[in-house]
């Protein structure tokens, strides 16, 4: 696995160029740091109940509009610790799975963040983080 860290504005995460972009969401859902075109889909999912505050909880968008990734995946998390973000993450790999997906950049929006350990095989990883991080 080829794994990469990539700092980014958390205004820009719709221009991150990958084949999947995992939405790590903790905190209120409604006060997530997210740009613009990804602001508006989470709102739509939360005002059609399709995703919920819940840990554990995931949303599959394919061609998401606004957004470069060609499939968009929000996640809840219980928290900003290492071991909820990773038990986010893990479950959304597993709705990714099979999909195609040769690129993953997971965006973290809820807030500061400890570390983040994903295993996977045959798959680029690519975290990014909020610049002040």
């Amino acid at each position: 696995m080829d794994f990469r860290v990539h700092v980014q504005n958390p205004d820009k995460l719709s221009q991150t160029a990958a084949d999947a972009l995992l939405v790590v969401l903790w905190g209120d859902l409604k006060k997530q740091r997210v740009d613009a075109p990804v602001a508006g889909l989470l709102a739509d999912a939360l005002a059609a109940g399709d995703l919920q505050a819940k840990a554990g909880r995931a949303l599959y968008l394919h061609r998401p509009a606004g957004v470069k990734a060609k499939r968009l995946v929000f996640a809840v998390a219980a928290d900003g610790g290492a071991k909820a973000v990773r038990a986010a993450v893990a479950a959304a790999l597993g709705g990714l799975k099979g999909l195609g997906a040769k690129q993953l950049a997971v965006g973290l929006s809820g807030g500061a963040l400890d570390i983040v350990s994903v295993a996977g095989q045959g798959t680029r990883l690519r975290a990014v983080v909020p610049a002040e991080i």
